[in-house]
């Protein structure tokens, strides 16, 4: 849709007499555009609230691009229009250019708030694309990570007992067509070849287990047995230790009674030879007492004898104190 009649962008050489012709044109031109359907067509355009919710502006999307699209053709050919007038009319260019500025102003606030709606959708349906491939990729990395783990389950389940796989099988699910989508038949594929290789898995680990088990059972009785075996040697020990030490004891107990027989014959013994010991003492003593009572009564029958021939004192009394009279000494 264009609001310019074709014979108004008619490029024609114009010398310097036509001027008037010339910028009647642009003028007629202006009064055109201002008239135009076009304008009649979006002129609420302006009412349009730009905040309004994109889907509601994207209801009239269409119309809006078809709009800000039309507009921009007829700026251009306003643009194209003036310089076609003013390239060999220089005198009057600038009339011209403000003309072209004049009819510009009338298009140009309906091709921005145009663009500004167009942009608006736009980017909404950018951003609603983005969140897309955003949710496809993390769909994507979800199938990729399901699958990822149905790849690892016979190393994952290596160190598991053949119970807990068949566990584990009993609830390992076919995969869902809505959840895989083009990539369902690879994760059946692959769930069926899990299943085969897990289940083939359970098999052989049962053999082992059963062997296992068997050969616990084994080394179980067989410890059992040492067990006892052991018991039966430690209680003959602990008998033994018993009698050792009941014959300690009583060895203890012996020794003791030996000890006490001993000791009360040293001590009688002592006795007996302490008795004599003061026997014999008593014995010396009386004799030395009998020899000390013999000599006494030597010594004074010989001081008396000395005495009866002294017959001055003085004599006696001297030879007492020089001690020439036996058995007799002199005291202060």
């Amino acid at each position: 849709m264009s609001a310019i009649p074709n014979e108004a962008i008619d490029a024609e050489i114009v010398e310097e007499e036509n001027k008037d012709i010339v910028l009647k044109k642009i003028t007629d031109l202006k009064t055109v555009v201002k008239t135009s359907p076009l304008i009649q067509e979006y002129k609420k355009v302006s009412e349009i609230d730009i905040n309004l919710p994109v889907d509601e502006i994207a209801k009239d999307f269409i119309q809006i691009e078809k709009g800000y699209k039309a507009f921009r053709k007829n700026i251009n050919i306003v643009t194209n229009t003036r310089k076609s007038f003013t390239a060999p009319a220089l005198a009057y260019q600038k009339e011209c250019i403000q003309i072209e500025k004049d009819i510009v102003s009338v298009l140009e606030p309906y091709s921005l708030k145009l663009k500004a709606l167009k942009d608006k959708v736009e980017q909404e349906e950018a951003r609603k694309q983005r969140e897309a491939e955003e949710a496809e990729e993390k769909r994507i990395d979800e199938v990729n990570r399901r699958l990822a783990y149905m790849e690892r389950l016979p190393l994952e389940m290596m160190s598991k007992s053949s119970l807990e796989i068949r566990e584990f099988l009993g609830g390992f699910d076919t995969p869902d067509e809505k959840t895989f989508e083009e990539f369902y038949d690879k994760a059946l594929i692959l769930h069926s070849q899990i299943q085969t290789q897990l289940s083939k898995m359970a098999d052989e680990k049962e053999l082992v287990e059963n062997a296992q088990k068997i050969q616990a059972e084994k080394e179980a009785e067989a410890q059992r047995l040492k067990e006892e075996e052991d018991k039966k040697l430690q209680a003959q020990k602990d008998e033994l230790a018993q009698q050792q030490a009941e014959f300690q004891k009583q060895r203890e107990e012996f020794e003791a009674q030996q000890r006490a027989v001993q000791e009360e014959a040293d001590r009688k013994e002592a006795a007996r030879i302490a008795d004599e010991l003061q026997q014999q003492q008593e014995e010396e003593m009386r004799k030395r007492n009998e020899e000390r009572t013999k000599q006494f009564e030597r010594n004074y029958d010989e001081t008396k004898a000395v005495m009866l021939k002294i017959d001055d004192p003085h004599l006696i009394l001297e030879a007492i104190v020089s001690g020439s009279v036996p058995h007799v000494r002199w005291e202060d």
